[in-house]
């Protein structure tokens, strides 16, 4: 409410600035005081109406909403998981919590088995992206700097890969997989993306092949007049350079790869023969293995234990906060350089 009453305010203002003469005179008890207008509006409108401050306000009252959208579900989620048991059997409880509950973080680390799942987690996450970024690596330098044979048809190959659906070809997938006993193995991972066939690796392959179109060739055409070979130059002079974008395609792909829940049910969530439970349970399909086991339970309990089951859900992104914060500078800076508007 408070951001559109002080829109409310602006706009009043600005009809003032409008529709009255010049100067503006405002009576006091003291005697009236006469406002130069023209000043005003200087200050409210600017030079270019960019650099007022009316429109500077507008921006951050549009900044402040949307940030709000965004950050809402994560506040839900933390104040959420603070809460105790009579929170959330009280339907009249508001936001906040009563008192800070921090056993709900106790029951989830349980829950989830916490250490061991993150290990694997981390484990199917980076492996696959280690691959990922080394195959994108190679293959965007060569389309940017080389020429060969059909190489507008393989570019073209290469983005329909990232048109064609995942889900298309998921199917076959599994029965290849299947026939080669690699069902539950961690190979179901490394295999695709070892062969450019990652998740998403065409959008990795173009972040990296914009930012490598984009270095000057003067830099590598001076190494290669000093004896430099097409691997030195790739690794002492184009791939240094490329460094943000090269951790851009890290962070998108480590993502990625930790919140595939699907794909990680589909493949690693399986029980093999003398095994009496799945090898890798990551913590999405440990998180998804909790929620089922709410569903068995009554409605009440159900209730109750959402305050550990949002603690759950926040314990699982916490590594990709981390790691985003870590990165952050090298993440941004990666986006600008490659020219990718969002993803």
């Amino acid at each position: 409410m408070l951001p559109f009453l002080i829109v409310l305010i602006v706009l009043a203002l600005v009809a003032i600035l409008i529709f009255t003469p010049n100067p503006i005179i405002v009576k006091l008890h003291g005697g009236p005081i006469r406002i130069n207008k023209k000043k005003v509006k200087k200050v409210m409108l600017g030079m270019n109406f960019t650099d007022g401050l009316v429109y500077k306000l507008f921006i951050y009252i549009f900044l402040v909403i949307v940030s709000f959208i965004f950050l809402y579900p994560m506040i839900y989620m933390l104040l959420t998981s603070l809460k105790p048991q009579m929170d959330l059997a009280d339907s009249a409880s508001g936001l906040l919590p009563s008192s800070l509950y921090f056993r709900n973080y106790v029951e989830a680390f349980k829950q989830l088995g916490y250490l061991k799942a993150l290990y694997k987690s981390i484990i199917v996450a980076m492996l696959p992206t280690l691959f990922n970024v080394i195959i994108g690596c190679l293959t965007a330098y060569g389309f940017a700097r080389f020429n060969f044979p059909l190489k507008k048809l393989w570019f073209a190959i290469m983005i329909i890969t990232y048109i064609v659906p995942t889900a298309l070809i998921s199917i076959p997938r599994y029965a290849w997989y299947a026939k080669l006993k690699l069902l539950g193995s961690i190979l179901t991972y490394i295999l695709p993306s070892s062969l450019g066939q990652g998740l998403c690796f065409a959008l990795y392959f173009m972040i990296l092949y914009s930012t490598f179109k984009r270095l000057p060739v003067q830099l590598e055409e001076s190494a290669r007049i000093d004896g430099a070979n097409n691997l030195q130059i790739f690794f002492r002079i184009a791939l240094p350079l490329v460094i943000p974008s090269v951790i851009t395609v890290l962070l998108f792909s480590f993502v990625w790869y930790w919140n595939d829940s699907e794909t990680a049910s589909m493949y690693l969530n399986i029980v093999k023969a003398g095994q009496d439970a799945p090898r890798w349970i990551t913590l999405p399909i440990a998180l998804q293995n909790f929620q089922n086991s709410l569903l068995d339970r009554g409605e009440r309990e159900i209730i109750l234990y959402q305050g550990v089951k949002m603690a759950a859900v926040f314990l699982s992104i916490l590594p990709l906060l981390i790691n985003y914060f870590v990165l952050q500078r090298f993440f941004v800076e990666g986006i600008e350089k490659s020219g990718i508007a969002g993803e």
